[in-house]
């Protein structure tokens, strides 16, 4: 269903960033930031004036708007010779500029790698940043200075930070495509013309956007500082390879964290009084085709899904009882009229649309979680007052610990059985078909979003995700008629257990984000498969947590506060570690006062209740929602996104362009030796042969303690074994590394059990004196012979004639080739037709496979199971 409006017609294509690398070189009165296009081809210039000790409260720069030639540079640093001191650095972007009493830094980065690719845009993660300093401290602040610089650097920007020079990270698939609204008589292309524009981010998600501030102040355009400030995002990125049915398709799953009220786990619960709750996580689900040249091409599917605290003014601080492992729930604030959940829940209408469902996990046993659910419901009967009864916000209520004490019932599968109505409720985004006129491309939006949380929105949560990310799967699968049923079975299913391990490293990565550790509580433990030995861990689990909670996490706390810049260093200001609490750097005791005093209802937004079930955000795209936008040829560099890609005007490597280290379904399940009596998760995950493209869960802490979502007790959940660690391949081999030698792996420690599976042993007599006979018959047969060999060194032509044995000649269709040259022979016009079709495929898209070989497939499957255990049924039913 699509709504009224939206301009599809007009062609609209988003601009590439312009600046993708930069120089950084000191004179004696600035610092000249040079940054040029990937081809090195066109230059900006970015000029960051020295000032004085006493005035260095704001920057002073210049900037070329208008891009220049190579020339014209070289010409520009010639003139400046004179004044040249050095040479800083080169970057690959600028993630902002940050200052604490002192002169400001540049933050800067070195080193990306590339780890994912949505369509033809690419995804990098930030390996490495370096803070360079634009002045000199006064003496008096060295202190001081040093420690909100140890602050700042201890959120490390090379763990699980994301960008990307022409893909929006920081908004949905579905918004990205969405076309804009653009007025007919200013933007109306010619027929070899499109509507180029770059749209604005969403800035819940942009984690430098307080590093960008200082270039915005000083006066540069969202334009310009766009160009030069690249936009970062938080939290996960993973994709994965499927091979289903003969077609590739590209899994990606995307974990965006807000850093609104963002922070440690006990330090910061419920939500603040913009109604923006803690840890608060967007999760998008994208399968798509294999590397398409194009978004008009290519076809795309995703699915969105949100986790969060629950949206009430309550806390958990460990500090107010440090000798207690469980905090108790404190109502911080007072809100008869549930204001600040009201704009929490309208602002999910607001980006989302309806139905709005909210999946609360929290325990219902007499705790004090259950004060939590009896607020969280009068909340939403509150704000579904105001809702029309179609749009009323859906509440579901799910108790996962109590159910995996039950006998005969699988919290797995109670799972399952509350995503699939979620998923039919919402649906998912779909935009695939041709670019016939005829027929046009397929546009279904997502309608609504499903919230999830527990108390912590970890273990539990992540595992309703993934129930909800399956379910997705399936109608994922069917809308690219890759199958014909939209279900997924979760138990012994090679797709589900794929999609369990993205899930599993992505919880494992909000985990540490959030808590400190890896997740205890992961899919497999919600399964009806008890486990030993897990007491006695979850006990060191907890140890560790409550060391990390009463004692680093206030730190951490204080370095997401410098970050952010929730707080803002300054000489008369009181200093961050002196705070006792920083309750009031996030809530503002005034709001509370007047919500008391002054009851209003300003969280109503009737332009969002006119827009639903659709996002209002998505109705109301438009210019305004862009920073720029243009008319271009459909051959100009900024919104070529095949040059972009595979940017064939420099060398690259085929495997890092194409993303064949992808962990591969086929690979992974269809083709590898395993015991064929273990099936299900078990089985994939002993024989796995490889790591997903990006992995982000780092491991935890050396003493190897995990932290667990609840405390434990004789009635938690203990249901996964303790992973004893692999042995590494040096620790197989019969030589031991010294502790001081490397770690690489040579060949010698691979052994040829480590490759085939087996030892080789000399072979028994008998069967070397059978291959010494076949050697002997061989020479004897007119085989070269040492004597002979002798011969033909002395006299080759004589020799040869006068012995004429069956001497190998070269076999070749060319004339005149050798080690130097070779002649080229025409191609025949078989070969000009693969060729052909090659470079359609690389424009369009990959075509369906036609009906004639879908018959001759299924008819080559039918009579190979007429052969009992010659092909075994697993392998060939990909999905059930």
């Amino acid at each position: 269903m699509e709504p009224s409006g939206g301009d599809f017609q007009r062609p609209q294509k988003s601009m590439i960033c312009r600046i993708q690398k930069i120089e950084l070189l000191e004179y004696h009165h600035m610092f000249l930031a040079i940054g040029c296009d990937e081809q090195e081809t066109t230059f900006w210039f970015l000029k960051i004036f020295k000032k004085s000790s006493d005035d260095l409260s704001r920057l002073n720069v210049t900037f070329t708007e208008a891009p220049i030639t190579k020339q014209a540079k070289i010409e520009t640093l010639e003139s400046l010779k004179s004044i040249f001191m050095r040479k800083i650095i080169n970057c690959y972007g600028l993630a902002g500029f940050v200052r604490f009493l002192g002169p400001f830094y540049l933050v800067a980065v070195t080193k990306r790698k590339r780890v994912a690719n949505i369509g033809p845009c690419a995804i990098y993660k930030i390996e490495g940043t370096e803070l360079i300093p634009l002045g000199v401290v006064k003496e008096e602040f060295e202190d001081a200075e040093d420690r909100y610089k140890k602050l700042f650097m201890n959120v490390d920007l090379s763990t699980n930070f994301y960008f990307s020079y022409s893909y929006d990270l920081t908004n949905t698939l579905q918004y990205n495509m969405t076309p804009a609204f653009f007025d007919q008589q200013r933007f109306f292309p010619r027929q070899d013309e499109v509507i180029a524009f770059r749209q604005k981010p969403r800035d819940k998600f942009v984690w430098n956007s307080f590093l960008a501030k200082p270039l915005k102040d000083a006066g540069s355009p969202h334009c310009v500082l766009e160009d030069w400030v690249i936009t970062i995002m938080h939290g996960f990125v993973s994709q994965t390879k499927f091979d289903i049915n003969n077609r590739q398709l590209l899994l990606t799953v995307l974990a965006r964290r807000s850093k609104e009220y963002a922070g440690t786990r006990f330090l910061k619960r419920g939500l603040n009084h913009e109604g923006n709750v803690a840890n608060e996580v967007e999760m998008e689900q994208i399968l798509s085709d294999v590397f398409p040249s194009d978004f008009s091409a290519g076809n795309f599917t995703s699915f969105v899904q949100i986790r969060g605290s629950v949206p009430l003014m309550w806390s958990q601080d460990v500090t107010r009882a440090p000798f207690k492992p469980k905090p108790d729930i404190v109502f911080d604030g007072y809100d008869p009229l549930y204001q600040a959940s009201c704009k929490h829940f309208f602002n999910l209408f607001k980006h989302y649309g309806a139905p709005l469902i909210v999946f609360n996990l929290v325990k219902k046993r007499k705790t004090q979680e259950t004060r939590l659910t009896k607020e969280y419901r009068r909340a939403i009967t509150y704000v579904n007052q105001f809702l029309a009864p179609k749009h009323k916000v859906r509440y579901y209520h799910l108790d996962v610990s109590a159910l995996t004490k039950q006998k005969g019932i699988e919290a797995l599968g109670k799972l399952s059985q509350y995503s699939m109505p979620m998923v039919d409720s919402t649906g998912i985004f779909v935009l695939s078909g041709s670019r016939s006129k005829e027929t046009g491309r397929t546009f279904i939006r997502q309608t609504g979003i499903v919230r999830v949380n527990c108390v912590d929105c970890l273990d539990r949560t992540n595992t309703a995700q993934f129930c909800l990310g399956l379910a997705a799967l399936g109608k994922q699968f069917s809308a690219l008629k890759v199958v014909e049923y939209d279900r997924i079975e979760y138990e012994y299913n090679n797709c589900a257990s794929l999609l369990e391990e993205v899930y599993d490293a992505c919880g494992d990565t909000i985990a540490l984000q959030y808590g400190g550790s890896q997740l205890v509580h992961r899919v497999q433990s919600y399964r009806k498969e008890r486990r030993l030995h897990v007491h006695t861990q979850d006990i060191f689990q907890s140890i560790s947590r409550y060391y990390r909670n009463a004692f680093s996490d206030k730190e951490k706390q204080e370095a997401i506060n410098v970050f952010l810049g929730v707080y803002e260093p300054s000489m008369n200001a009181i200093p961050l570690w002196e705070l006792e609490t920083d309750f009031f750097l996030h809530i503002d005791p005034r709001t509370s006062i007047e919500n008391v005093l002054v009851p209003t209802r300003s969280w109503r937004d009737d332009l969002v209740l006119k827009s639903l079930p659709f996002a209002t955000v998505e109705r109301q795209k438009s210019e305004k929602s862009c920073s720029r936008v243009g008319i271009l040829k459909r051959d100009d560099p900024r919104i070529d996104w095949y040059h972009d890609f595979y940017q064939p005007f420099r060398l690259t490597v085929l495997e890092m362009t194409l993303g064949s280290n992808l962990v591969s379904s086929i690979d992974k399940f269809y083709f590898s030796s395993r015991d064929k009596s273990k099936r299900g998760v078990e089985a994939a995950r002993e024989f796995k042969v490889g790591t997903h493209l990006n992995v982000n869960a780092k491991d935890a802490d050396e003493d190897g303690l995990d932290e667990s979502e609840d405390d434990v007790d004789d009635d938690e959940l203990c249901t996964r074994e303790p992973k004893s660690p692999e042995p590494t391949r040096s620790e197989r081999s019969t030589e031991v590394a010294k502790p001081s030698e490397n770690t690489y792996i040579s060949f010698v420690d691979i052994t040829p059990k480590d490759i085939y599976g087996f030892e080789f042993k000399d072979p028994p007599e008998p069967s070397k004196e059978l291959y010494a006979t076949y050697v002997k018959k061989g020479t004897d047969a007119g085989m070269y012979t040492p004597k002979k060999q002798k011969l033909f060194s002395e006299n080759f032509r004589r020799e040869a004639q006068s012995h004429p044995l069956p001497f190998p000649k070269p076999i070749s269709d060319f004339s005149g080739d050798s080690s130097r040259s070779v002649t080229l022979k025409e191609p025949s016009a078989a070969d000009r037709a693969i060729y052909t079709n090659y470079l359609r495929l690389g424009r369009e898209g990959a075509t369906s496979v036609p009906e004639a070989s879908q018959m001759q497939y299924q008819t080559y499957v039918s009579r190979l199971r007429e052969y009992p255990g010659f092909l075994p049924n697993d392998s060939v039913t990909f999905i059930r």
